[in-house]
């Protein structure tokens, strides 16, 4: 991963197999889009102003969420093998890697202890990855209708104490309000 700062500003930006996240805070614009254009990224993830300001093709946009992860543990979670969650999580509306790249990813995050997983055999999963006091809920799915809220509240419980993020698509940002997330920002899928 590469990663950089603009001087003279908030604004911090990193790089991963040339997809680029933008964390803008008061960025000089036209040198943050001149830097785009050198490095020429895939994509952009950044927030929705940022993204408008800037002129980039937006592909996709999303809500970025948070709540605290105050639920006590409310079950204990099947212990899955990474197969199986991936086919959990191999559903429409979901963008997974291949399963080779996120099996790697998956049991090196979860034998350093920095992915929490809570599941039930061939009915859900919810994996997040963290650092510090923060956790990044990145996959949640359900076979069986009701049952996306218990995946959702098992995965908070694994993250006692931790402030929760999500980035949901519109169809699905009810959800995570429902069960008690709010709004922080929109947020953009840039295509380069």
């Amino acid at each position: 991963a590469l990663f950089w700062s603009q001087s003279k500003t908030d604004t911090l930006i990193s790089m991963l197999d040339g997809n680029m996240v933008i964390y803008a805070k008061n960025p000089d614009l036209e040198e943050l889009k001149s830097f785009i254009d050198v490095i020429s990224p895939k994509t952009v993830f950044t927030d929705l102003y940022t993204a408008k300001s800037l002129t980039l093709e937006i592909f996709e946009t999303a809500t970025v969420l948070k709540r605290d992860c105050d639920i006590d543990l409310i079950s204990t979670p099947d212990n899955l093998k990474s197969d199986q969650i991936y086919d959990i999580l191999n559903v429409d509306g979901l963008s997974l890697p291949p399963f080779d790249t996120f099996a790697v990813d998956f049991c090196h995050r979860k034998n350093i202890g920095k992915l929490k997983v809570f599941a039930k055999d061939k009915t859900f999963a919810a994996i997040s990855i963290h650092s510090g006091d923060v956790c990044l809920i990145n996959g949640i799915s359900s076979k069986e209708k009701g049952q996306g809220s218990i995946a959702l509240k098992g995965i908070l419980s694994q993250n006692y104490g931790k402030t929760a993020l999500v980035c949901a698509k519109e169809n699905v940002k009810n959800f995570y309000i429902k069960n008690g997330f709010c709004e922080i920002y929109k947020a953009a899928y840039c295509v380069r």
